[in-house]
């Protein structure tokens, strides 16, 4: 199912760029026989980003509380660098019919901190420190040092960006075997659609591979439906997935969830 996942998000935000913007593929200034432009508007101050709150609540034959908060924010240092931030937080507790305790079915909390680099009108370079802990998947902590050199394809109201990179990371996950120090290579990807002023589609998939292990593999995949309310607040849609192919016995690799909240800019 993964597989397919990874597939079916590359395909897809190339068929994107590819259906919707065929003279923009080959650099992100004017398509051909535009208008001249004239020079880019310096590069914004200060940061700007959103907060997002989203709940779900289930009762009767399946009961369930969870919430969610991510922050995400960047910062142009200048017309080729910015700094990115981002964290998110997941709890969920649920209750099995006719017992009275309730037990953690969710607890994950993870975070990274990056500058991506701009070569012209193609080609960016990233590098991100990010770390995790989820003691639901029995992951004590990760943390990972990622740095991946790719192009970015698109203009206008599409854009896609493909990042292939290295990682280094280090981990207790609770196998005596995997545990310490890995070097992972694999594949960030990311894609904004606008669909108008208003609304937008985002998605991102990272995919990783241990270099000496070939079934100890990660992916996560990301899609959301954005829409304006005010200047100050969106409302999201969203999906996720991800899956983790060694963790510990009993532990499921597999999760997904679909939310809607609340976005708050800034």
């Amino acid at each position: 199912m993964h597989t397919r996942l990874i597939f079916a998000s590359l395909v897809l935000g190339c068929a994107v760029v590819s259906g919707l913007a065929p003279s923009t593929v080959h650099a992100q200034g004017p398509a051909a026989g535009a208008p001249a432009q004239g020079p880019p508007a310096p590069a914004p101050a200060g940061f700007t980003g959103s907060v997002t709150v989203g709940a779900s609540l289930e009762s009767g034959r399946t009961d369930l509380s969870a919430v969610q908060i991510s922050f995400q924010a960047q910062k142009p240092n200048s017309r080729a660098d910015t700094l990115t931030m981002a964290a998110s937080f997941t709890h969920a507790t649920s209750q099995r019919p006719g017992h009275p305790e309730r037990f953690t079915v969710a607890d994950r909390i993870d975070a990274n901190i990056g500058i991506e680099h701009n070569f012209g009108d193609t080609l960016v370079m990233m590098v991100r420190t990010q770390a995790v802990r989820d003691p639901i998947a029995q992951i004590d902590y990760r943390i990972e040092q990622i740095a991946g050199l790719g192009v970015r394809l698109g203009t206008g109201r599409v854009r896609m960006r493909v990042v292939p990179g290295m990682s280094i990371l280090h981990h207790d996950k609770n196998i005596a075997t995997e545990n310490g120090f890995n070097t992972n290579y694999g594949v960030y990807q990311d894609a904004v659609l606008t669909l108008t002023p208003a609304w937008r589609v985002t998605q991102f998939l990272l995919a990783s591979r241990d270099v000496s292990d070939p079934d100890d593999h990660v992916i996560t995949l990301h899609s959301s439906l954005v829409g304006a309310v005010t200047r100050l607040l969106s409302i999201q849609l969203s999906y996720q997935y991800s899956f983790e192919s060694l963790l510990p016995p009993g532990v499921e690799p597999r999760y997904q969830k679909a939310i809607a909240g609340l976005q708050v800019n800034f």
